[in-house]
């Protein structure tokens, strides 16, 4: 069960006094965490799906436009960074749970894979005010339809050979 509160008057507020006091009352000694609700902006959903995902196709010398590829990333992003452990068939097995809520979390955990496997910097290649101006401008002008297409084009990423990733060859 989760019981909501909101900042008010430099104070939390869960409800009105009467009905926190009735769930203290119905959850004595219990334990419980407070974490902040950080509602996700579809800015930053475009951004993973349309610079970060891309890139890291691009990075393994995959087709970065092919749909297929980016969900497989985004399922091994979400296995490897915001996963739980649960029991398949007698065995433990990491199952990659939603992002929705933790998205800026998970946006920040794949840029520090992607910088530590690849060397990259993030500054030049993965600038959410960049993708911005792209997306709000360069994009609308019609002349790219995707990110790495850009930044290659700009001198930022080098052209690679596009190699099918193993598991769809």
């Amino acid at each position: 069960m989760k019981f909501q509160g909101i900042f008010q008057d430099g104070g939390l507020l869960f409800g009105t006094p009467e009905q926190l006091k009735e769930y203290a009352a119905k959850h004595e000694g219990g334990k419980f965490n407070i974490v902040p609700y950080v509602p996700e902006s579809p800015r930053q959903r475009k951004f993973y799906h349309g610079a970060v995902l891309p890139l890291w196709a691009f990075l393994n010398d995959w087709d970065y436009k092919d749909t297929d590829n980016l969900t497989f990333l985004h399922g091994e992003a979400k296995n490897e960074f915001n996963s739980e452990v649960m029991f398949l068939d007698g065995k433990k097995v990491k199952r990659g749970k939603s992002t929705k809520g933790a998205l800026q979390e998970h946006i920040e955990k794949v840029i520090l894979y992607l910088e530590e496997q690849y060397a990259i910097d993030r500054l030049k290649v993965l600038n959410p005010e960049h993708y911005r101006d792209f997306m709000d401008r360069v994009f609308m002008e019609g002349k790219y339809t995707d990110y790495i297409d850009y930044l290659i084009d700009l001198g930022i990423l080098q052209k690679q050979v596009i190699n099918l990733p193993p598991w769809r060859r």
